[in-house]
């Protein structure tokens, strides 16, 4: 949970209102350093109290796993650290986007599957000392025996690299540590 800073008003306390200046500023982020020099990235399109956002938790069934339950993930590579992650599914909102849309939408392009919305949660920072970025918890489920999901194709953007995998629900963490143990080695 995250208090504005303006209710604690006799604290000393920097950034809630602070001016910044700006060193750069692209398509998607911005680099910003505050009077007193801690510089930040920002999000271009970040609207305070609402998430940027999504991460879905997506639950995979039926087709060849039958009553087996997955996670959806998926192995994405990343230019900024040159290197391949196991995330979720996920993405940026769209203009006038909601954030069960939104995960459904990331679901398809990503995965070519189509999805359920269970629950969303509210916005949370993920790297607060050093980024505005805010992302939402959706969860999803993900039906292999619906007809929309019998042939699938992805909607990748140009310079992504995606690789659709399931993760058993139990036995989740020694899976994900197995693969990290095996890139190791």
């Amino acid at each position: 949970m995250w208090l504005r800073a303006e209710e604690f008003p006799g604290w000393a306390v920097s950034g809630g209102g602070m001016e910044s200046e700006s060193l750069f500023r692209g398509k998607w982020l911005a680099l910003k350093r505050t009077q007193g020099g801690w510089e930040f990235v920002e999000r271009v399109h970040h609207c305070p109290g609402q998430s940027d956002g999504v991460d879905v938790l997506a639950l995979v069934s039926g087709g060849d796993l039958g009553d087996e339950t997955r996670v959806l993930c998926v192995l994405v590579y990343l230019q900024a650290v040159h290197s391949v992650s196991i995330e979720l599914v996920g993405g940026l909102l769209e203009s006038k986007e909601d954030l069960g849309r939104c995960a459904l939408r990331e679901v398809q392009e990503e995965t070519g599957l189509q999805a359920t919305l269970v629950e969303a949660f509210g916005a949370c920072h993920s790297d607060p000392w050093k980024s505005t970025e805010t992302s939402a918890l959706v969860i999803a489920r993900v039906d292999l025996d619906d007809e929309k999901n019998q042939e699938w194709k992805q909607s990748l953007d140009q310079d992504e690299q995606i690789q659709v995998v399931y993760f058993p629900v139990e036995g989740l963490v020694e899976a994900l540590l197995g693969m990290y143990l095996r890139k190791a080695e």
